[in-house]
């Protein structure tokens, strides 16, 4: 910690005002903030926005592919890009799992840890500066662990995506199996009851229908019906859709009638979503106890021996001013 003594000792022989290095600490919490912001406008929108997502599903856009800030931001990801191809494939499957295929996803993903890491601590510092008189440089241990929760908090975020797809993806299953329940004993096929299917649901469970829309584009481009399934499986991750899968392939695989199948299928999928919404209510109980102890009961004592304890206290005091 030396070189933290230099730069104090620096500052205090040149005799520098005080409000200049204020002035100074905030012009550069400006222009890191200015970068910041920027580059994370740019990078969420290379990320979420659904007309590119939808385009670089079909066909990588070379031109926007090859622009200088997705190469800039490629770079600084690759810096962290894990070497290991065990490691690099697991991030790839769970940004794929959380509805991030793009190849630059994994890119995207790190350069966001590298910046925050990076410009949160001069963020933290520059907030000291302002708001507080004392030394910046005693701030400095909080400034990194900063640094280090905003480089770990992607990992927890994506963990958190996945989940809420997952739950979101669950809760159309049964839905969706309607309706292929519909088109198959209406006389249409498995492909054209997943295309329809996939058309039918997309308002009010978009996950699942932009699942289903990517198996009909990967049968359409020459991939077999069986493997497009098991890639949707794959990349789901979700037991109730790999039951499905496992569902429709037994059928192909037997002949048995698919529409069938689904009917049994479907009707155990709305048994385990009641089962599910029945125990989330048998635990409402449990869940409402911890806030009943903390903030009813201190009130409901106050209330009940309020009285009686300031009672007592006047009692005490008027028979010890007496003594």
């Amino acid at each position: 910690m030396d070189w933290l003594t230099d730069i104090n000792r620096f500052f205090v022989v040149q005799n520098y005002d005080s409000e200049q290095i204020r002035m100074l600490f905030v012009v550069l919490l400006g222009l890191i903030g200015f970068s910041l912001a920027f580059t994370l406008s740019i990078l969420l929108n290379g990320i979420y926005n659904p007309v590119k997502k939808r385009i670089s599903d079909v066909q990588e856009d070379k031109h926007t592919k090859n622009t200088d800030i997705n190469r800039m931001l490629q770079n600084i990801g690759s810096i962290l890009v894990p070497k290991a191809e065990e490691k690099r494939a697991k991030i790839d499957y769970q940004l794929e799992t959380a509805g991030f295929r793009s190849t630059r996803a994994l890119g995207y993903f790190y350069s966001v840890k590298l910046i925050g890491f990076v410009f949160a601590p001069f963020i933290v510092l520059g907030g000291i500066a302002i708001f507080s008189s004392e030394p910046v440089l005693n701030y400095l241990s909080i400034a990194i662990l900063t640094g280090v929760i905003v480089f770990v908090a992607p990992n927890y975020w994506l963990k958190k995506m996945i989940s809420r797809r997952q739950k979101q993806l669950r809760n159309g299953l049964p839905d969706a199996l309607d309706l292929m329940v519909v088109c198959s004993e209406a006389g249409l096929g498995l492909n054209a009851a997943i295309s329809r299917v996939a058309d039918e649901i997309g308002v009010q469970h978009p996950e699942l229908a932009d699942e289903l829309q990517l198996v009909m584009m990967q049968t359409r481009a020459g991939m077999d019906s069986r493997s497009a399934l098991k890639e949707l499986e794959r990349r789901t991750g979700l037991d109730d859709i790999s039951a499905f899968v496992t569902t429709l392939l037994q059928a192909m695989r037997f002949g048995t009638s698919i529409g069938q199948s689904l009917r049994v299928f479907s009707d155990e999928m709305r048994d385990k979503r009641l089962q599910r919404a029945q125990e989330k209510a048998a635990r409402l109980s449990l869940t409402m106890l911890m806030p009943i102890v903390l903030c009813m009961l201190p009130m409901f004592f106050l209330i009940l021996l309020g009285p009686a304890m300031f009672s007592l206290i006047r009692t005490v005091s008027t028979l010890t001013s007496g003594a």
